[in-house]
This record gives C-alpha cells, structure tokens and sequence, in this order.
C-alpha cells in the first residue's frame, strides 16, 4: 500500500533552528506537505488552523514541552501520529509519551532513511484509520456526528483498533 494515497500534511515541532530547516527539507523530499513551529506552544495554534496528519516533535523546548504539547492534543481529541525525535530524554518521559499515544520515538540524530520508514509508516497508519471510519460508518450506519463528539471518539477508537488489525 503506498503511504502517500493523500498527500499527507507533517507539522516539525522543533527549537533547534538549523535542525528544523534540515527535517523540513527531508519531510518535504520524501513528498510531504511540511509546516514548522519553535515549540509546542506555538504548534498548538498550528493544529486548531491546519489540517495534520502527522506531528514529529521535539521533547525538550521552551514554552511547552513536547509531552505537554501531546498532552495537549489528546485533551483536544487529535489522534493523528506524534512522533517524537530528541537526543535527551529519560525513561519517565519516554513512559509518559507511550501512555500518551506517542507513535514512535527516534533519537537524534537519526538517519534519512529512518526518519523515511517511520514518518512513512505514520502516513500508512493515518490512511488505515481513515478506511476504518469509513467503514465502522457504513457497518454501524452512522452519517451526522459531530466533530469531537463522544460518537466521533468512539468511531475513532474502533477504527484505530480495526486499523491496528488490518496493519
């Protein structure tokens, strides 16, 4: 299955300015549409204006950090993929991201080619769930629900479920 059935959006959240800029021009090499931030303060407004499919964000930035800036997106009920990219990071942190839903941790640096795999992965992973709402939908015959509804949460689940099947 090919990851890019829609081009998929990725948001780099990132303080490390010269960094950014090179994971902006890989993202956007490997056929992503790329947005940047400073930090996840920053990032947030991102995510209320923009369509994302995909956050690879830092840990350890100024304003809030990269487990509150997750914690943050669940609280808003964004489900997409976050991958977190960081060269520090401590056990505890690393527990509270997976609790958190964090897709995949990469340490910096990573190489081209594994930061390809896993945001290609992610892509893959975002088009599996959306099948799987279409479908939970249809089966359940549900047509009117309100964005961040708990019916929209609740189909979100069973698709991410039904994905995690499927993938």
């Amino acid at each position: 299955m090919n990851p890019m059935v829609t081009k998929k959006t990725v948001l780099i959240v990132d303080d490390e300015r010269d960094l950014l800029e090179v994971l902006r021009s890989d993202v956007a090499e490997m056929g992503y549409e790329t947005l940047t931030a400073e930090n996840g303060q920053e990032a947030l407004g991102m995510v209320d204006k923009h369509p994302i499919d995909i956050i690879l964000s830092d840990i350890n930035m100024p304003k809030l950090t990269g487990i509150e800036f997750l914690a943050q997106l669940r609280k808003k009920g964004f489900q997409h993929p976050f991958i977190v990219l960081s060269g520090y990071g401590t056990r505890e942190e690393a527990i509270q991201l997976l609790r958190l839903g964090a897709f995949d941790f990469l340490a910096k640096p990573t190489s081209f080619e594994k930061l390809k795999e896993r945001i290609h992965a992610a892509a893959q992973h975002v088009n599996l769930v959306n099948e799987s709402i279409v479908l939970v939908k249809e089966r359940l015959g549900l047509t009117d629900i309100a964005p961040g509804s708990r019916e929209e949460e609740a189909v979100y689940a069973l698709a991410r479920i039904s994905a995690l099947k499927r993938g």
